[in-house]
């Protein structure tokens, strides 16, 4: 008899374990053509499959900081359009001195436009250390919106004063 694994001729006929391998060997009772028939079969065998393990698809710190900065970027820029909106909409109603709030809303939409570049520090950093994944796909897309709608609100505002 041969082993099922290794191929290696067994010792004893009624053997429980291969010498070689330590594979557990179940007995059958064949004749020596089925023995020839299994030899010659030995080496069709498919291999098990090789599984690899695939790393989370949750980003790391650098993603995770990206999506942050980016979230916040685009929050400046919301609340200091509905701010600045507000603002010229009572302006055609009401005549108020208005600089200062308009000063302020700049230093606001350059805070934001900070918080983009940091958004894209942090994009590129995680690209060099990290798997790409959907959080770092999110924060890269509210970073960029973040830098263009803060630089286009301040274009406005630096107009309107």
């Amino acid at each position: 008899m041969y082993c099922k694994k290794c191929g290696s001729e067994l010792e004893i006929e009624n053997q429980r374990f291969c010498q070689i391998c330590g594979t557990e060997i179940r007995s059958y009772h064949v004749n020596s053509q089925q023995s020839l028939i299994r030899d010659s079969n030995k080496s069709s065998s498919t291999p098990p499959p090789h599984y690899q393990d695939i790393s989370k698809r949750s980003g790391g710190p650098y993603a995770k900081r990206c999506l942050g900065f980016g979230i916040i970027s685009l929050l400046v820029a919301v609340i200091s359009f509905n701010i600045g909106s507000s603002i010229i909409w009572d302006n055609l109603y009401y005549s108020y001195p208005r600089d200062g709030v308009l000063i302020g809303l700049i230093i606001a939409r350059i805070i934001g436009i900070l918080f983009g570049i940091f958004n894209r520090l942090s994009y590129n950093r995680a690209i060099s250390v990290e798997p790409e994944s959907s959080i770092l796909k999110a924060g890269n897309i509210l970073g960029i919106l973040g830098i263009l709608f803060n630089s286009v609100l301040m274009l406005i505002a630096i107009f309107l004063i």
